[in-house]
């Protein structure tokens, strides 16, 4: 499939300057409807605001997802930073929001269902054709394809039409679209496609799960239920109170006052004590609470996050573990993997009835709650 690319103009020819990395989200009233521009680090405007109410990328690094209105016709589009137009009507749209770039490639659908994906790179030339009933961001350039998968509706009366695909074959492709492993099969072990490597026998390390490449090579990835299974059950148990701020992540640690900072901590080590008295649930999730007003831990954490502001969850899983005791307490404490380790970002203790649904216990007996 081709898509034809064409060519217009932004504001003037410093556009073509590569001198800043990122222009910056602004957004200004036109027409009662709130609309969407970028201005590089100087404050110069780069891309003229128009109401592009999916775009959700708070910087502009190589390729954005937009659209124009004109008399009241959308026209949508992916826009490169030298001006270049692309993937016109074949946007990529999730949960009423476009796709936001990462490594540099961004994908597009020219189906009705999300059901022919493919990938531009920045170049706004299709890397990966759109024969894809599913495409993953791409992370380490890699990219996690299905096809042939069976599209499942569910009517629920009205307009409402949910659906899904099932069955069809998993692989794993670079970004050329060329095809690695020709059966990949994550089976719910959260595989952390940055922890690739490639041999030519199985490699046995904790934690690695291996598939055979079309290679006939040895792919590798370390899963990340797994690690943090035994972190919990090992690390976490022999923490010490003295060294409980080594386990806290940047928003635990930074922004507040001493007092707060001392009771907050006085409060996770009774928690984290509990590990070793009480059921432990581990649960995955990819909620992550990021407090947008607070522009220096955006600043601080701004590496663990995409364009959009959103954490990337490829590469920092959060993980979640729920304590039960005996005394009718319930404790959730949540984790972010980074480069050092697991951290603890948010936490919330709860004093519940066990006579009473203890799935959801009332918030109006809530002890501490998340942050």
């Amino acid at each position: 499939m081709k898509l034809t690319p064409f060519l217009f103009f932004f504001i003037p020819m410093a556009l073509f300057s590569q001198k800043d990395k990122y222009w910056y989200a602004f957004h200004q009233e036109i027409s009662e409807n709130t609309a969407i521009g970028f201005k590089n680090n100087q404050g110069t405007i780069m891309l003229k605001p128009r109401f592009s109410p999916f775009t959700i990328n708070q910087k502009f690094e190589k390729i954005i997802a937009i659209n124009d209105a004109n008399d009241s016709h959308y026209t949508s589009y992916y826009v490169n930073k030298k001006g270049k137009k692309f993937g016109l009507d074949s946007l990529y749209v999730f949960d009423f929001t476009y796709d936001v770039e990462l490594e540099g490639h961004i994908r597009f659908s020219t189906g009705k269902y999300l059901d022919s994906i493919g990938l531009f790179n920045a170049e706004g030339k299709i890397t990966i054709e759109p024969i894809y009933n599913k495409l993953s961001r791409v992370n380490n350039g890699l990219v996690i394809a299905k096809k042939g998968a069976k599209q499942v509706h569910e009517k629920h009366g009205g307009d409402c039409d949910h659906w899904s695909f099932e069955g069809g074959k998993e692989m794993l492709l670079d970004t050329l679209g060329k095809v690695l492993i020709d059966n990949f099969r994550d089976n719910d072990l959260h595989l952390n496609l940055y922890s690739l490597e490639i041999t030519e026998q199985e490699n046995r390390a904790k934690f690695r799960h291996n598939f055979t490449g079309v290679d006939q090579k040895y792919y590798s990835f370390i899963s990340y239920k797994e690690e943090f299974e035994d972190f919990i059950y090992t690390n976490l148990k022999n923490i010490r109170k003295d060294t409980i701020n080594d386990y806290l992540f940047l928003n635990l640690q930074q922004n507040k006052s001493k007092s707060k900072k001392k009771k907050q901590d006085h409060e996770l080590w009774k928690a984290l004590v509990l590990l070793n008295e009480n059921q432990i649930s581990i649960l995955s999730f990819t909620l992550f609470h990021i407090d947008y007003s607070n522009s220096e831990l955006i600043t601080s954490i701004e590496k663990y996050l995409d364009n959009a502001y959103q954490l990337i969850v490829e590469k920092y899983p959060v993980f979640e573990i729920q304590i039960m005791t005996n005394t009718e307490t319930k404790i959730n404490i949540s984790f972010i993997r980074t480069e050092n380790g697991y951290k603890i970002y948010d936490y919330s203790i709860y004093k519940y009835n066990s006579k009473r649904d203890q799935a959801e216990p009332p918030a109006a007996i809530e002890i501490q709650s998340k942050e």
